[in-house]
């Protein structure tokens, strides 16, 4: 059975991460690389996982890499596409030949009509958009109608991944009332015992079903 909509996951980190994601039908499976710091992937780790599972493209994940770190990871996975998750980054993006995801903090902008200006400015590389949320940002942002009908026009002239805080509970809503290319939900990571707790990732996905 097919989703309503498109799904991405990420922050996989094991070959039980994306497994499921996989298996929930996830078209994008983003990989965390960390320049410097603990908690990322290497390389070799997330040539491993990839392997493994056929059908999702994997897309190796960075916050602000430098265009060394970068360039080295794409070019070892071969990647075709890379997400960005800073805004202010130090990529010369038009430059790069990967297809980016580029997220965007919502609640970064003083004035969220700004959002339309940084998307129109952006180099053609971004060739999708993740509009994220959190959890203490979402009911503020939203009760603005204005906000409301921003998002609304963001995804209806941009390719865009809503990443908002979902539940099973407003995870349909939110899709049918902004109509986005696809969500980005987040893995699990690994419990206790080894293998990943993807109860609530299931719940979420089974309200997108057709």
């Amino acid at each position: 059975m097919g989703l309503i909509t498109n799904l991405k996951v990420s922050e996989v980190v094991t070959l039980g991460d994306a497994r499921a994601a996989a298996g929930f039908g996830a078209e994008f499976i983003a990989m965390p690389f960390i320049e410097d710091q603990e908690g990322g992937l290497t390389v070799e780790e997330a040539l491993e996982i990839a392997g493994w599972v056929e059908g999702p493209i994997f897309v190796p994940e960075f916050d602000n890499p430098t265009p060394d770190f970068y360039d080295a990871v794409v070019k070892a996975l071969n990647a075709r596409f890379a997400q960005i998750n800073e805004m202010h980054h130090a990529l010369t993006l038009s430059a790069v030949r990967q297809r980016v995801i580029q997220n965007i903090d919502l609640g970064q902008f003083r004035n969220p009509n700004d959002v339309l200006i940084y998307i129109e400015e952006s180099p053609s590389t971004i060739k999708y958009w993740e509009l994220t949320l959190t959890r203490e940002e979402i009911d503020d942002f939203l009760a603005v109608g204005a906000h409301r009908t921003l998002i609304r026009e963001i995804c209806r002239q941009y390719p865009v991944f809503l990443n908002f805080p979902f539940e099973p509970s407003n995870v349909r809503q939110l899709v049918e009332k902004y109509q986005p290319m696809g969500i980005n939900l987040y893995a699990p990571g690994e419990a206790s015992a080894g293998e990943g707790d993807y109860d609530r990732l299931q719940a979420i996905v089974e309200q997108l079903e057709e």
